[in-house]
């Protein structure tokens, strides 16, 4: 009895295994891919408040407006340089 058991068993078993299909589903993930960052952000532009410029301006007011007006250009240069960068920045874990 035993004997006629345990075939009986197996085949129970094994037909349990073949119900209906279970469905695959998938799903994408976001993996980054590292890259090669080649930026090139450009050469600095001329800057108006070179020192020649400063001491060649005839008053007080011309050296203010230079001096504005390469902070001006300095701080847009800058942003631009950043912006270029960011690209290359290693993404943020978190």
């Amino acid at each position: 009895m035993k004997v006629a058991f345990l075939p009986l068993a197996a085949c129970a078993a094994l037909s349990a295994c073949a119900g209906a299909p279970t469905r695959v589903e998938l799903q994408p993930v976001d993996t980054p891919v590292p890259v090669a960052c080649a930026v090139d952000p450009g050469a600095p532009p001329a800057f108006p408040d070179t020192d020649a410029a400063i001491r060649a301006a005839p008053d007080i007011y011309q050296r203010a407006r230079l001096y504005a007006a390469g902070r001006r250009l300095r701080l847009a240069w800058e942003a631009r340089q950043a912006a270029a960068l960011m690209g290359c920045a290693p993404p943020r874990s978190g």
